[in-house]
């Protein structure tokens, strides 16, 4: 089984049902461990399939992944447009605008969004 997410609400570590025997039980289920009034779902136990689904997150990082294509897209016809721009005025771009260091800007942004 995959790594259970932590809880939805409160950030808690999820946890699987333990047995007599003091090991988890294969119940398909987990809760959260926080134990806080302020969680709407300590102490329920929620089925995993569920407790592993977020649709919003999940959409989220869809659609991030897809922004990051079209950055990406983007940043290639920038340096494209610029070597051919730089062709044209012999390397007077250079002094005006460093189209190479803002795409790397950009990708540090990306880079640390992703830890």
């Amino acid at each position: 089984m995959n790594t259970l997410k932590p809880c939805p609400f409160c950030g808690g570590e999820a946890r699987l049902p333990i047995g007599m025997d003091g090991n988890p039980v294969d119940y398909e289920v987990t809760d959260c461990t926080c134990k806080s009034d302020d969680c709407p779902i300590a102490g329920y136990w929620i089925p995993i399939k569920i407790w592993q689904t977020r649709p919003i997150e999940d959409t989220l990082n869809k659609r991030i992944a897809r922004l990051e294509e079209k950055l990406a897209e983007l940043v290639e016809v920038g340096n494209k447009m610029r070597d051919l721009i730089e062709q044209d005025y012999d390397g007077y771009l250079d002094e005006t605008i460093d189209w190479r260091g803002m795409a790397e800007e950009a990708d540090d942004v990306l880079q640390e969004r992703e830890e």
